[in-house]
């Protein structure tokens, strides 16, 4: 098995080999507590060079929208997704269709839509809502996106606001698995709380947290026999 990479930096992520990274990504995400099957749709947002997206594909043979603005990642990822029951969007996600500045860093290959502490350049892009996007999207699929099995967002602190902009998506998701770590704008603030009380607010209830990324694991009991 191989991997392509956007830098030299990006090699440390894979010193225990490539199986061993997807399989601790998994864990982080607690992916086996949301027994996705063959077929299952999986939405990747911050897909970044393909990991999480490849290992639902190869491990679980779900089928993946990868969701990833940063430019840099773009070559990369199509390798790394060749061949995989996988589709690619570049679109940033946000709480509405708005033009917003993008911050890139080279250092951590790191895109935010919020200001972080440090930063080398920042674009002004055109942002969309999770449901704008998936209600457009060109899967090429032979069935049409129904139910969903997981959603998992990692943002740099966006997380909020991209479950605000996707409440009709989240309603046919099961599961949602939320990076919450603290990388919100200057002050570096952990979104947990809101992006709990978001969750719960539409209807998911807590099933799972992973201290060490923080991680929250959330299901929709609405779509329990589906």
């Amino acid at each position: 098995m191989c991997f392509a990479f956007i830098n030299r930096a990006m090699i440390g992520r894979f010193r225990r080999g490539i199986e061993n990274r997807l399989d601790t990504l998994a864990v982080e995400y607690l992916v086996p507590q949301c027994t996705i099957k063959e077929g299952d749709i999986v939405i990747d947002i911050g897909a970044n060079i393909g990991e999480f997206t490849r290992y639902c594909c190869e491990h679980r043979g779900a089928r993946v929208v990868a969701i990833e603005p940063e430019n840099a990642c773009e070559a990369a990822l199509r390798i790394n997704l060749k061949g995989l029951d996988a589709i690619y969007s570049n679109e940033a996600l946000w709480c509405e269709d708005a033009e917003l500045l993008l911050y890139h860093s080279h250092a951590s290959n790191d895109t935010t839509l919020i200001e972080p502490v440090t930063y080398d350049f920042s674009e002004t892009i055109r942002v969309v809502t999770l449901d704008g996007l998936m209600s457009r999207l060109d899967t090429g699929w032979e069935q049409p996106i129904d139910t969903i099995k997981l959603v998992k967002i990692e943002a740099e602190g966006a997380e909020p606001e991209i479950i605000a902009g996707g409440s009709a998506t989240l309603a046919r998701t099961h599961y949602v698995a939320v990076d919450c770590g603290p990388e919100r704008g200057l002050k570096q603030e952990s979104t947990l709380l809101p992006v709990v009380n978001a969750l719960l607010r539409l209807g998911f209830r807590f099933v799972g947290f992973r201290a060490r990324r923080m991680v929250v694991l959330m299901k929709n009991d609405a779509l329990e026999n589906r």
